[in-house]
């Protein structure tokens, strides 16, 4: 899983990656339009991650859509279905795109540990 790191005013700070498991449903199952993912994204040791940002990767559109860009939904998501959960060291995402998944989506979470202060 991809890993932004940034501790503001030009320091960074460790942090672990981030975790994707509760995977509904199962990895290698075919994402029809209609299909609810639910997943969560968690930090085991390290330092907490204070952002999540959310992206998925449309094979059939050639484009990578926001999915959370870690304050709010994307466009393409702001449907009733769709949530961020806060659970232990992370958040339990529920989504379905709006208008449908084009294809079978690949969800890349990005965690930002420390601050956002402009450096």
């Amino acid at each position: 899983m991809p890993l932004l790191v940034t501790g503001g005013l030009g320091s960074t700070v460790a942090a672990a990656p981030p975790a994707v498991t509760g995977i509904s449903p199962a990895p290698g199952t075919a994402i029809l339009p209609t299909t609810q993912l639910v997943f969560d994204v968690t930090v085991a040791g390290g330092v907490p991650f204070t952002v999540l940002i959310l992206t998925a990767d449309m094979p059939s559109l050639s484009i990578r859509e926001v999915v959370h860009d870690g304050f709010g939904f994307g466009p393409a998501y702001r449907g009733p279905v769709n949530q961020r959960t806060a659970v232990t060291n992370g958040f339990r995402f529920t989504l379905m795109r709006d208008g449908g998944w084009p294809s079978s989506p690949t969800l890349t979470p990005y965690a930002v540990a420390g601050g956002l202060e402009n450096t």
